[in-house]
């Protein structure tokens, strides 16, 4: 009987290390299956990141042909700051006297084309000024600082022009090399300035342009536009400047 008993008690005690080892293998199952679940990526949203880095750094094909979803590129790492705005390139005060120079100068061109054309006067503009030259055989008799009438319709038209500037108004007489042998007056000088006076004073009178714009002067003889020796040439040497030189410019 005893020794029945003790091959009871080896039975039950193998019966008790099976059943422990089964509650040890379940519970490192159980481990392992916890761990598998928490490792396991959203494998949806890891596909849109994969898709989003991929794009974002594709390079353009060789050809220099966009991809067909190059219009679809988005950013994964948008950046906070707003792209810089070009700035506009500053207008300086020469640049700007420049543009008013020009303008001017269309301007005045077109209001005396019809004295351009029938060889009255001539516009020419220069680096700072707009010259209109009177020619002196049109303007004045012989020897005289009286304004021919026939003159005088183109003058009106100047003096218009001129109104609608701003700026000084330069008038220079000039004459060719010929001495004045008697008359009224007594040297090319005289009759040059006296020329330059009768023109500004006409201006004035026939629109309101303040005097302080104005200077006058006479040069006779000493700043010709080509060589005094033909007749002809002494004929373009007879003239009247009318020099504008924008508020920019002369400031």
């Amino acid at each position: 009987m005893r020794q029945r008993e003790d091959l009871d008690d080896e039975e039950g005690g193998a019966d008790a290390w099976l059943v422990t080892f089964a509650d040890l293998m379940a519970l490192l199952l159980a481990f392992f299956v916890l761990l598998y679940s928490f490792s396991k990526l959203d494998e949806k949203r890891f596909d849109e990141i994969a898709n989003a880095f991929s794009t974002a750094f594709t390079l353009a094909p060789a050809s220099g042909k966009a991809s067909s979803n190059s219009d679809q590129i988005i950013n994964p790492f948008p950046s906070s700051d707003p792209i810089p705005k070009p700035v506009p390139k500053q207008i300086t005060l020469e640049e700007l006297a420049l543009m008013e120079l020009k303008e001017l100068g269309l301007l005045i061109n077109g209001e005396l084309a019809t004295d351009i054309e029938n060889g009255t006067l001539t516009v020419r503009r220069e680096e700072k000024q707009i010259i209109i030259e009177l020619r002196g055989d049109n303007s004045f008799a012989s020897g005289s600082a009286e304004i021919s009438d026939s003159i005088l319709p183109t003058l009106e038209r100047i003096a218009a022009s001129l109104s609608k500037a701003q700026g000084m108004i330069i008038v220079a007489g000039h004459t060719d090399n010929q001495p004045i042998l008697g008359g009224e007056f007594s040297s090319n000088w005289d009759l040059s300035a006296a020329r330059a006076v009768s023109v500004a004073e006409y201006l004035m009178s026939f629109v309101r342009i303040d005097r302080r714009r104005f200077e006058v002067a006479g040069f006779a003889d000493t700043k010709p536009l080509v060589a005094n020796d033909s007749p002809e040439n002494r004929a373009l040497n007879r003239r009247v400047e009318i020099k504008l030189v924008p508020k920019l410019m002369g400031d």
